[in-house]
């Protein structure tokens, strides 16, 4: 009878065990999610693009506004990021020496899209629309992103970490727009 006690005791203990080791595993992978997570909002996480995307031969050379290719910065909630078809539109012909442009030739030829990284991200509580501060406000890009205009590299980490709520706050006062919290917060 002892025996069969002593055994459940040990199969009692080795389940507790399980859940209490399944408990902190579960946790630290939520834990490292949300980390991810931070780290792509707050500009921490760096990622690779598929190309080595020039913004400042893009703009300065060919003349382009950030609205060509991110088009919905002035008329949707998102700005976007850029179609197959709109890199086609130039890129039909080879243009430049950057290594990486005959491969939007090859994405176009496989009837693929480009896949480029987001790395700006807000948190889910706060509510952003690139059509009220660009469209509506005729905000430029660079007065929260960075200027692209001199970026010759391709984007591979946020560039509105420093944006915070006192920084937003200050912009909505000097504008002399709407302060309230359910502008910004869900």
């Amino acid at each position: 009878m002892r025996f069969v006690s002593f055994k459940k005791l040990v199969v009692s203990c080795l389940m507790v065990a399980g859940f209490i080791l399944t408990y902190q595993a579960c946790n630290k992978g939520i834990e490292s999610t949300r980390d991810r997570i931070a780290s792509v909002v707050t500009g921490r996480a760096e990622v690779k693009q598929p190309l080595a995307f020039d913004h400042q031969a893009h703009i300065k050379a060919e003349e382009l506004e950030c609205t060509d290719c991110h088009r919905f910065a002035a008329k949707g909630v998102h700005a976007s990021l850029p179609k197959m078809k709109d890199c086609a539109d130039c890129h039909s012909q080879p243009q430049g020496k950057n290594p990486d442009e005959p491969k939007v030739r090859e994405y176009e030829e496989e009837g693929r899209e480009i896949q480029w990284v987001t790395v700006n991200k807000l948190p889910g509580h706060v509510y952003f629309s690139h059509r009220a501060h660009v469209g509506f406000a005729e905000m430029k890009c660079w007065d929260c992103h960075q200027d692209m205009r001199k970026v010759s590299k391709p984007v591979t980490k946020s560039d509105i970490g420093y944006l915070t709520m006192s920084k937003c706050m200050e912009c909505h006062k000097e504008k002399n727009v709407k302060q309230d919290c359910a502008t910004c917060h869900k």
